[in-house]
């Protein structure tokens, strides 16, 4: 009963906002990535945010998605996701290329995943399997300072990405 009072009176002042939430997917809040990573992020919009000082950073992403061949992939989902700010997500123009600007509230850019989906099917050149990159396997660059407070700066990272195509359209 004492525990039940503390939980209530804890949550009531919004630290059960702030406890840390496993990757959907997974069974534990180590930063594996997901089993099945797009499949667990659509809809996904993460656990419920503290409302006060919440350490953010502004990222920029560019990148290139190809097949195997080095020909690029119009229209593939590319999203960015971690286990506090849930998932940003744009498609690839013409020419294969995605830019992204976002702000993520997070205290570890490792923790980031870029996820790939193909969510045209053959229409764009085949049909390609789902894939994801980590931030911790990418160079992360900064390239603006903190600005006070609780922005911590402005990130960049960049890749070029080849998709494989999907085992059912081979």
């Amino acid at each position: 009963m004492k525990y039940k009072l503390y939980r209530i009176l804890l949550t009531m002042l919004g630290f059960a906002a702030c406890a840390p939430q496993p990757n959907p997917g997974t069974t534990d809040s180590t930063d594996n990535p997901p089993d099945t990573p797009v499949e667990n992020l659509s809809g996904m919009y993460g656990p419920p945010m503290a409302e006060y000082g919440v350490p953010h950073v502004n990222l920029v992403i560019n990148g290139a998605v190809s097949d195997p061949d080095g020909n690029p992939i119009p229209g593939i989902k590319v999203s960015t996701w971690n286990w506090l700010s849930g998932q940003v997500s744009k498609k690839t123009d013409a020419e294969g290329k995605v830019e992204m600007n976002t702000g993520l509230e997070s205290w570890d850019l490792e923790q980031l995943y870029i996820a790939f989906q193909d969510i045209d099917g053959p229409e764009n050149g085949g049909t390609f399997a789902a894939d994801t990159l980590h931030f911790k396997d990418l160079e992360v660059k900064q390239i603006g300072e903190a600005e006070g407070g609780w922005l911590d700066g402005t990130y960049q990272v960049d890749f070029d990405h080849q998709l494989k195509p999907a085992e059912d359209s081979e």
